[in-house]
């Protein structure tokens, strides 16, 4: 999750150089965008690692996936948008 969340930054930092003043509006970043690695929840020692957490811990963890969805979605349609914008 750590990954995700330096690859998000990198994105909006490149929003920022693109969106920085320049008219006409640029195109979005042409870079794939940042997905959630949910691979990892259905390899075999996270999956051992989650069966020992907590209720509490197992709230917390789902919280921050939920946020992290939202941001990989808000990127995504974001983007899209912003490409409607530009063409």
């Amino acid at each position: 999750m750590a990954r995700f969340a330096a690859e998000v930054g990198e994105r909006l930092r490149l929003w920022q150089q693109q969106l920085g003043g320049s008219l006409p509006l640029q195109r979005p970043p042409q870079s794939p965008p940042p997905t959630l690695p949910v691979a990892w929840l259905h390899s075999h020692p996270s999956q051992e690692g989650v069966q020992q957490l907590t209720a509490p811990q197992l709230s917390e963890l789902a919280t921050r996936l939920v946020v992290l969805n939202r941001i990989e979605h808000t990127i995504r349609l974001t983007e899209q948008q912003w490409q409607e914008l530009v063409r």
